[in-house]
């Protein structure tokens, strides 16, 4: 979307709806406006001819004519092909998540490695406000931790610990929980005195 509309929503006000359903850019409106116009103008020209070029008869076979496509147009599954196309995309954002497991580790993961340990600059931006309370006593404010890293990066490990946390459902398990397709990345991690060794298994 080349849009944000993050600080048109931050304000929980009743005309905010009304102002985003009337908004020209990145709105819907701005995606369909072609196809709505020759829709009005296919729909204009066929309402001109029905009233203003038939008479009564050929009026009379027009509404026959409509009404046995109104009746018809049953017969070709819309609702099925439009909940196919629907079911493809979110099928699609589901199984992602669903192999990812945990996405916060991964996120983390990538946080860490894109930005090299380095916290990335902040300045304020309009919801800024500087009578925020710490989250930390002072004691703790002033310890310098690197959040991406995590709190349990100095942990003490007194042996090897050997962790798999994502193990898929297969297709042939649907019968004995919710269904979860094959993983594209299982890694099983061995931890041997603070040192992260990922296997792929």
């Amino acid at each position: 979307m080349p849009y944000n509309y993050h600080y048109d929503l931050a304000t929980n006000k009743a005309k905010v709806i009304f102002k985003l359903m009337f908004r020209w850019r990145g709105s819907l409106w701005r995606a369909v406006y072609v196809e709505y116009l020759i829709w009005l103008a296919a729909y204009a020209v066929t309402s001109c001819i029905y009233r203003f070029a038939l008479n009564e008869k050929q009026q009379g076979r027009f509404e026959s004519y409509a009404a046995y496509f109104d009746k018809r147009l049953s017969d070709i599954p819309l609702d099925f092909m439009l909940g196919f196309f629907v079911t493809v995309v979110v099928n699609r954002w589901v199984t992602q998540f669903a192999n990812l497991g945990m996405i916060d580790k991964y996120i983390s993961l990538a946080a860490v490695d894109d930005a090299f340990d380095d916290i990335p600059e902040v300045s304020p931006d309009m919801f800024w406000q500087d009578t925020v309370s710490p989250l930390y006593s002072q004691e703790m404010a002033g310890k310098h931790v690197n959040f991406y890293v995590g709190s349990a990066n100095k942990a003490d490990i007194e042996e090897t610990v050997i962790a798999n946390n994502n193990k898929p459902r297969s297709s042939t398990d649907i019968g004995h929980g919710p269904w979860r397709t094959a993983s594209y990345l299982n890694p099983a991690f061995t931890v041997e005195k603070g040192e992260l060794n990922w296997n792929f298994p």
